[in-house]
């Protein structure tokens, strides 16, 4: 138990490779970027898993950084009770006058993952089986954001207050 700073830049915290592995983190806050009022800023990643099956976090809190848990070539990923609120946002130039095309997001192609542009408390990229039950993810730029990924059950989650998507397919 207790808070962690994640490495400056754009580094990655903690990485899971492996297979039947749970990481229970509850408890645990990981913490990038303190400066909240730019989370436009905010670099790196808390929780990497990169590739294996049968993986499961459980319990994370994760802050200040640009993706919360990034996933890739796993099988078999669960996802439970994480709260990954509070990570890179954009800063907007729309205002009640008038609305700025500078902030309009296109999600329409992520072949070579344009998507991690963007900051997300989820990327999942090549995913094939699992559940995300429980998950928090608030005033960040997207939720969940999915790539060439099958199988998942998605349920019970909290997506809101961001400043993208909720979930990106």
């Amino acid at each position: 138990p207790g808070t962690y700073f994640v490495p400056a830049g754009d580094s990655v915290a903690i990485t899971v490779r492996g297979t039947g592995i749970t990481v229970d983190m509850r408890g645990v806050e990981l913490v990038g970027d303190t400066v909240r009022t730019r989370p436009n800023r905010f670099p790196g990643t808390g929780i990497l898993v990169d590739g294996g099956a049968r993986i499961t976090i459980r319990g994370a809190r994760i802050r200040g950084v640009k993706h919360a848990i990034v996933a890739r070539g796993t099988r078999t990923l669960r996802l439970l009770d994480n709260d990954l609120s509070y990570n890179q946002k954009p800063r907007l130039y729309s205002g009640i006058e008038k609305e700025s095309l500078v902030d309009w997001l296109s999600f329409h192609q992520n072949e070579k993952g344009e998507w991690q542009r963007f900051g997300a408390g989820i990327y999942l990229d090549g995913v094939t089986g699992g559940e995300l039950r429980g998950n928090t993810v608030r005033q960040g730029m997207n939720g969940l954001m999915m790539t060439r990924t099958d199988s998942l059950l998605v349920w019970n989650n909290d997506f809101s207050y961001n400043s993208g998507l909720g979930i990106g397919m």
